[in-house]
């Protein structure tokens, strides 16, 4: 028994390197239109699908940039612990800011509220791109999240040669996290966000594309970097040490008892 836990420990810790020892930096899109707001997430709240605290805010404009960012330092984007990281964005091509059918109770709700809509342009162009720079982060996942407005949509989100199709979601409060998959425009479910793994490079650009229906969104964004293998080394062996000291002590007691 104490062999079986010490083993499914490490390969926890090898086997889950984004939750241990991760980075990440999160930015909000907030809205003004449809539902008041704009909406922010405050520093010591937690969002996200990988949840994390810090998340920066901008100003609910429909095309922007990093100067664009208010909180919680203006003109910055911020990592999970607060820190400066120098990452760049722009996202352009957009109609408007929005809100989406959520509530504004929680810190999730928050960060599905507000959106960027997209624009009509004939497919397949971008109706809305988001482009980040200067990632400081070897390897790293980016999650979009993308529930728009209370119109149905057919929607798709690219990230260099991979893209994922979805019915866009308009409240995230009824419809919780629910990863799109399809890789087809025909295998398309409902959807509040989309992941892209194991990516490298120190930027990428985020394509919300029109696929039929209302506008493409976006509510916001997820870096979360993946440790190096070392890291993740590091992890398991951790896992293991409190294993073999959790039965050294059980041990001990049964003897004493």
């Amino acid at each position: 028994m104490r062999r079986s836990l010490m083993a499914i420990m490490v390969l926890v810790g090898i086997f889950s390197p984004r939750f241990a020892l991760a980075n990440s930096i999160g930015l909000n899109f907030t809205g003004d239109r449809f539902g008041g707001g704009p909406y922010p997430i405050l520093p010591g709240e937690t969002a996200g699908i990988v949840p994390q605290a810090n998340w920066n805010n901008t100003n609910p404009v429909a095309n922007g940039s990093t100067a664009d960012v208010v909180s919680p330092v203006a003109g910055t984007l911020v990592d999970n612990t607060g820190a400066a990281t120098g990452v760049t964005l722009q996202w352009l091509n957009a109609n408007a800011t929005i809100n989406t059918n959520g509530g504004t109770t929680t810190p999730n709700e928050r960060l599905f509220r507000g959106a960027v809509e997209g624009s009509f342009f004939a497919e397949p162009s971008a109706q809305l791109q988001v482009v980040v720079s200067n990632i400081p982060y070897a390897h790293y996942d980016v999650i979009a999240y993308v529930v728009g407005f209370g119109f149905t949509a057919d929607s798709s989100v690219r990230l260099g040669s991979q893209e994922f199709f979805y019915n866009q979601s308009s409240n995230f409060t009824t419809d919780g996290f629910i990863k799109a998959t399809a890789t087809t425009h025909d295998t398309r479910t409902l959807a509040t966000y989309a992941e892209f793994d194991n990516l490298t490079g120190t930027s990428f650009t985020l394509d919300l594309i029109h696929q039929g229906g209302n506008r493409p969104a976006i509510d916001g964004f997820q870096i979360v970097a993946v440790p190096e293998p070392g890291s993740a080394l590091l992890a398991a062996v951790g896992s293991f040490i409190a294993a073999v000291l959790l039965g050294t002590r059980r041990a001990s007691r049964r003897q004493l008892g």
